[in-house]
């Protein structure tokens, strides 16, 4: 099991403590969420402490609906999650993406009609994932 970085429910996150943990993946870092933002318009990210998880993780929402969430990660880097549903099965295998994120799409646990993608960013090449 992933140990939980972000555990303190009395600290909420911040730039700071963030790019103390991620280090060197800062600059992925800003150029993800510059990407995002840039391509998808009203969207606001919220920062939420799961009692489940017990860390805090950053949700991106457009109104009410989630459109990722990114966990941080010990190993100088953070996790991205895409919630997709089945009908956007044949975009994904037909996609740029790797095969093995595609695999993990296609053996991910289902959530009614929902799989998750999660695209671990240490890289650039991770960050054209997340672009794809």
């Amino acid at each position: 099991m992933r140990e939980a970085i972000l555990n303190d429910k009395l600290l909420k996150p911040n730039d700071e403590i963030i790019f103390s943990i991620i280090g060197n993946t800062e600059l992925l870092w800003k150029q993800t969420f510059s990407y995002l933002f840039d391509n998808n318009k009203d969207i606001f990210i919220k920062w939420k402490y799961s009692d489940c998880g017990k860390e805090w993780f950053c949700k991106a929402l457009k109104k009410k609906k989630s459109l990722f969430w990114i966990q941080i990660q010990k190993n100088n880097s953070f996790s991205i999650g895409f919630p997709f549903g089945d009908k956007l099965e044949p975009i994904i295998l037909q996609s740029k993406l790797p095969d093995s994120i595609k695999n993990e799409f296609i053996n991910a646990k289902r959530f009614n009609t929902t799989r998750y993608i999660a695209i671990d960013v240490k890289d650039s090449e991770d960050f054209e994932n997340v672009k794809n």
